[in-house]
């Protein structure tokens, strides 16, 4: 068992028995601080984040209605911040809570945030493999290139929610826009501008019931992450063609003076 200065971050909608079962594996590795946000989920999943909120390694906060896994992330990045010493601990790991994302690749993505300590941690799957719904290696496919088309980098998995934040970079998330998974590829946006390294660390690709129990709308939320990747980018050029103008005409001041 190995214990890490790492908190791990789950939001979480309308859970089942998958999410309980994750909690423990993952104290079962040697997390010992976990915060799960129960996004509005419905009364009839009480007992759910009851069990959790039982366990002394987890931490359960509440959204009174649905906000969106952007919010539910940046209420447990708040959380974070306010309650756990930089000097202690390290930074943060996003995981989701549908059953995606094993306890052990949760463990590798912390381990290599240990050791890439300032780098962004991004958990990715092989969208390649035949258990991938061919709607997902679609949007995946579609998504990395429109990324890298836009910012000159390539992910692989630019919607993954496995991902190792350290400290100084959780409190920049914490302010950036997004309720909903437009917000993780804001994330990326940022990192980056910042010319952060990203280290891609390779997991397991599960799927249960052909995802059917992803809280992900292709459509809506599809437009939403486009829109913000191309409003970033168009936000972002014309502030370098204003900044490229002013020190233009600097210049030919400077010149006309002399």
């Amino acid at each position: 068992m190995t214990h890490v200065n790492l908190v791990v971050v789950i939001p979480s909608l309308n859970p089942d028995e998958k999410t309980v079962d994750y909690v423990y594996r993952l104290v079962a590795l040697g997390f010992r601080d976990i915060i799960v946000v129960n996004d509005g989920s419905s009364k009839e999943y009480d007992h759910y984040f009851d069990v959790l909120s039982g366990m002394p390694e987890c931490t359960v906060l509440k959204h009174a209605v649905n906000l969106g896994k952007g919010r539910a992330i940046k209420t447990g990045l708040n959380y974070f911040l306010n309650h756990y010493d930089r000097s202690e601990y390290l930074g943060v790991v996003t995981a989701d809570s549908d059953g995606q994302h094993s306890p052990e690749d949760t463990m590798r993505v912390a381990l290599k945030l240990v050791e890439d300590k300032n780098s962004l941690v991004l958990g990715i799957r092989d969208f390649n493999d035949p258990l991938v719904p061919a709607k997902h290696r679609k949007g995946s496919k579609i998504t990395t290139a429109v990324f890298a088309l836009l910012y000159s980098k390539i992910i692989k998995d630019a919607l993954t929610g496995l991902r190792g934040l350290p400290y100084d970079f959780a409190a920049t998330c914490l302010q950036l826009p997004g309720e909903g998974f437009d917000y993780e590829i804001g994330m990326l946006i940022t990192a980056v501008r910042e010319k952060r390294v990203i280290v891609e660390e390779k997991i397991q690709t599960i799927y249960y019931n052909n995802n059917d129990e992803s809280h992900f709308k292709p459509v809506v939320d599809s437009i939403k992450i486009y829109a913000l990747m191309f409003k970033t980018f168009v936000k972002y050029s014309l502030v370098s063609v204003f900044s490229f103008l002013i020190d233009i005409s600097l210049c030919g001041y400077r010149v006309n003076s002399v």
